[in-house]
């Protein structure tokens, strides 16, 4: 269980290459005019922060003069101030089309080199996804990234291809804070990642799965292993009436 565990979550970061059609992509987004103007005025933004936080131009010290935090820090103020302007919008629209054209491209030249029994929007989704991966793989490990994080919430319950929910998992199981925590408790004693109640999860888990899903009972380990490391989160020892109890007064007083 706690191999398993260990395996879930304490991932080795992987970042892929980029596959061509996605590097000329980047490219051809960071080149048009619509990215140009937005870059210009996310400068323009971050130098403006730092003129009124420093006090004046004066008192304005070189980006690269300040630590790495404060200059994420400077360029994401500068960023969110953007995100509903029409520069903003007008780059996004245009990276959009971008990706539109480059994913049809590819699309054909993937289905004209070997006919697949996909279609061309399955095919389109597919490269779609190991694109995306990619460029998840490179996501930046230093920060909590909260705000990002949060807009990648969702998705990893929607329906996405393979290789994108792998990567989007990738993403969110390396986060910093939730990491350290583990950790911890793994260097306390292994058996501190196991909950008091594994035996009433692993019951629990196998029932969900067999009436959910037989066909994925082989994931049983994993999806136990997880369980009984968040509920061991929780307050030790807690039996299953407490917490009905707990929930029924929850009820009562709303």
């Amino acid at each position: 269980l706690c191999a398993t565990l260990r395996g879930l979550v304490v991932m080795e970061r992987r970042q892929e290459s980029l596959a061509p059609w996605v590097s000329a992509l980047r490219a051809r987004v960071a080149a048009s005019p619509e990215f140009k103007a937005l870059s210009t005025q996310l400068f323009a933004e971050v130098r403006s922060g730092m003129r009124s936080a420093g006090g004046g131009e004066g008192d304005v010290p070189p980006l690269a003069e300040l630590t790495a935090e404060e200059q994420t820090a400077r360029v994401r103020e500068a960023r969110d101030g953007l995100l509903q302007t029409e520069v903003y919008g007008r780059c996004k629209e245009a990276a959009w089309r971008a990706v539109d054209a480059a994913l049809d491209a590819e699309s054909e030249e993937v289905l004209l080199k070997a006919p697949r029994p996909l279609g061309k929007v399955e095919t389109a989704i597919d490269i779609a996804g190991h694109g995306a991966s990619q460029l998840l793989s490179r996501w930046p490990l230093h920060t909590e990234l909260r705000w990002e994080h949060a807009a990648l919430a969702w998705l990893v319950n929607a329906h996405l291809p393979p290789s994108l929910r792998r990567a989007l998992w990738r993403v969110k199981l390396r986060a910093p804070a939730a990491r350290t925590r583990f950790e911890a408790k793994a260097a306390e004693s292994p058996l501190a990642l196991i909950s008091p109640r594994d035996a009433i999860i692993l019951r629990q888990c196998q029932t969900a799965l067999q009436q959910g899903d037989p066909t994925l009972l082989s994931s049983l380990p994993r999806m136990r292993a997880c369980a009984s490391y968040r509920d061991s989160l929780d307050s030790i020892g807690r039996s299953l009436e407490e917490r009905a109890e707990e929930e029924e007064e929850r009820l009562m007083a709303a």
